[in-house]
């Protein structure tokens, strides 16, 4: 609701203003004294249907090279999302989804990495976290056939859908 959201925005503009104050501190060098003047750097942008806000703190002379890393991490959020997507078209994850059944997919070691993590998961929590919510039936990873030695993987059902929200998320 918006008071809710009026408050988190205040608590928020306090946090990063405390901030702020801390490392603007007074550092003592032999006899002499010398002020350090540190800056606050903040990127948000949207990446896979959620708001990643990321923040570095930098010598104020520094700010270019923190503005550089925070811009390469979210360059490397996007890159996730190209590869963990069942929404984009060129993601091997949404070609899976609209492949023929017994098509081979091929995938690059770290989706087959997320894919192997999804399953430990699916295994250890006996089904309750699930990459194939959205399938049309009680679907498993019996239904997917994944080959390691040539990263590639195929579904033995046209209707079985996998999505690596949670775990796409969580490696992000």
């Amino acid at each position: 609701d918006l008071d809710y959201e009026r408050r988190s925005e205040e608590l928020r503009g306090k946090a990063v203003l405390s901030v702020l104050t801390f490392l603007s501190r007074r550092i003592v060098i032999g006899s002499a004294v010398k002020l350090s003047e540190r800056a606050l750097l903040s990127i948000a942008k949207r990446h896979m249907a959620t708001d990643f806000d990321l923040e570095v703190v930098v010598e104020s002379d520094q700010a270019r090279i923190g503005e550089s890393v925070l811009s390469e991490a979210h360059a490397l959020l996007e890159g996730i999302e190209d590869s963990l997507s069942e929404f984009r078209e060129n993601a091997p994850v949404y070609r899976l989804n609209h492949s023929a059944a017994g098509e081979w997919i091929g995938l690059d070691p770290d989706v087959a990495k997320r894919l192997e993590i999804a399953k430990n998961y699916f295994n250890l929590t006996e089904g309750e976290f699930n990459p194939f919510s959205r399938s049309t039936f009680s679907a498993s990873f019996e239904d997917l056939e994944i080959d390691t030695s040539e990263n590639r993987v195929r579904r033995r059902r046209a209707d079985l859908h996998i999505g690596f929200g949670a775990i796409g998320k969580g490696y992000a």
